[in-house]
């Protein structure tokens, strides 16, 4: 296990510096040559906007509404499990952190795009209005350890090594897969089944986002950026494998740590004329 994360580790942090040298040259060539075209744009969920959108900060939203609610339930959980729970509140709150500046870079980029109705991010971030209500009294379960399916979760970080070429397909059939294994218990893996569920909703909308932004001049900045965002999200499947390996001992006192700190994410489904419907 430890050999493994280790490789990880050193493949995130080569891999990852080419991969933003990569995407900050491609995106700076884009924004240069690529002019804005027409004022109507069919975005990902097929609602047709007639004005140009605001440029969307839904991401770093959803990170600054997560970190404000795991900071107010750390406490909470805290005197509920004698102090046990705060390994996981603490690297929860401290990932939202770091990953708040990457995620409004990201929007950076994307402002030209969501100015003209493509909201890449709005659209594939779910608000955490949705988020179930704090359980103070714990209910305790009889859990079984938590499942280690690292050949599944192994074969979508595979795609990591994809870039921005990632097949959509053989992901979208990886995720499935994967979200079938950790369906029998809903009280663990948490984390995993809800970056697995936000996965899966990106790629559904990828070539809804990348047709849309072809059609208004931004084809290369918007495809870069919509496998950027799936191809972060992968790269933190470990993390939340890990997290959940940590919250297993809590949720079987019946504190539903991650489980009840996470919103359900719709399942998103293609109709016949190729627009998405919940």
């Amino acid at each position: 296990m430890k050999n493994l994360l280790g490789k990880i580790q050193t493949f995130i942090r080569i891999r990852g510096f080419g991969v933003a040298c990569f995407v900050g040259l491609f995106i700076w060539c884009d924004g240069s040559f690529s002019q804005p075209q027409g004022p109507e744009v069919v975005s990902g969920d097929a609602q047709t906007r007639q004005d140009p959108a605001p440029a969307g900060k839904c991401l770093s939203n959803h990170l600054i509404e997560a970190r404000t609610l795991n900071t107010v339930r750390q406490p909470l959980y805290a005197r509920m499990t004698e102090g046990a729970s705060q390994g996981v509140s603490k690297t929860l709150i401290l990932s939202e952190s770091l990953a708040l500046p990457f995620a409004r870079i990201m929007e950076r980029w994307a402002r030209p795009i969501a100015r003209l109705g493509v909201d890449i991010f709005c659209d594939v971030v779910v608000s955490m209005d949705g988020t179930p209500t704090f359980q103070a009294i714990p209910k305790k379960k009889d859990l079984q350890n938590p499942l280690r399916p690292w050949k599944g979760v192994g074969k979508i970080f595979s795609y990591l090594w994809y870039g921005v070429t990632l097949r959509d397909e053989g992901l979208a059939a990886a995720l499935s897969s994967q979200q079938k294994v950790l369906a029998g218990d809903p009280s663990t893996n948490c984390m995993q089944r809800h970056l697995l569920e936000s996965i899966s909703r990106a790629v559904s909308f990828a070539p809804h986002h990348r047709q849309a932004s072809q059609q208004i001049g931004y084809g290369l900045r918007g495809a870069v950026l919509v496998q950027l965002n799936i191809l972060t999200q992968i790269s933190l499947l470990p993390l939340g494998f890990w997290l959940d390996h940590q919250a297993v001992s809590i949720q079987k006192q019946g504190v539903p740590i991650i489980c009840g700190d996470v919103p359900p994410i719709p399942v998103l489904s293609v109709t016949g004329d190729g627009s998405l419907t919940h």
